[in-house]
């Protein structure tokens, strides 16, 4: 059949539906686009220079068992691991979570999930520009070492010590941890 019978008997010709085609897919195109460009906006309204969401550490009250009096001091680590281990880790003021990853609100997403466990604080984005790390990371600042080996293993991350070079300075609290989110921890 010739392409003059095809437009006689009424059928689209193939031409046509090919165009048609390609416009639908020039349009899904441009829809995908727009998305993933609103989707990075509105990552980027929750950054990390504008805690909106953070909690001051005056704010908390501290847990129960901790003494209330400045006077009291701490014990001094026990040579036996056993006795360390049993010892409680002093309180953390805030738990700051930071997303590395390309998923949109996964810093939102955990960090709601562990606000039961820890005191909410900054919640954001760490651009790669700054840094790409390669593995869940928890940050804590000294003293802290246990409340970030317990918050990695749940998390499925390492720790390490706070590094001013790259975290957002509003993350520098003396108690805080700072999680930042490589890929979606199972909790």
């Amino acid at each position: 059949m010739t392409q003059d019978q095809d437009n006689r008997s009424g059928r689209l010709p193939l031409r046509g539906l090919a165009m048609v085609f390609i416009a639908i897919a020039v349009i899904l195109a441009m829809w995908g686009v727009y998305a993933f460009i609103s989707r990075d906006k509105d990552d980027e309204a929750v950054s990390v220079s504008a805690p909106t969401t953070a909690v001051s550490s005056s704010s908390v009250a501290p847990p129960p068992t901790q003494p209330q009096s400045p006077s009291v001091a701490t014990p001094a680590p026990a040579p036996s691991s056993e006795v360390a281990s049993s010892a409680p880790a002093p309180a953390v003021a805030k738990l700051n979570v930071l997303n590395n990853s390309t998923e949109p609100k996964l810093a939102q997403d955990i960090s709601e999930k562990l606000s039961r466990e820890f005191p909410k604080g900054v919640v954001g984005n760490l651009p790669e520009e700054k840094r790409k790390l390669e593995k869940t990371t928890v940050f804590y600042h000294p003293g802290h070492e246990e409340s970030a080996r317990k918050l990695a293993n749940q998390v499925g991350g390492e720790i390490a010590e706070y590094d001013p070079s790259f975290l957002p300075d509003n993350t520098r609290g003396a108690d805080d941890l700072t999680l930042v989110l490589v890929n979606r921890p199972s909790l």
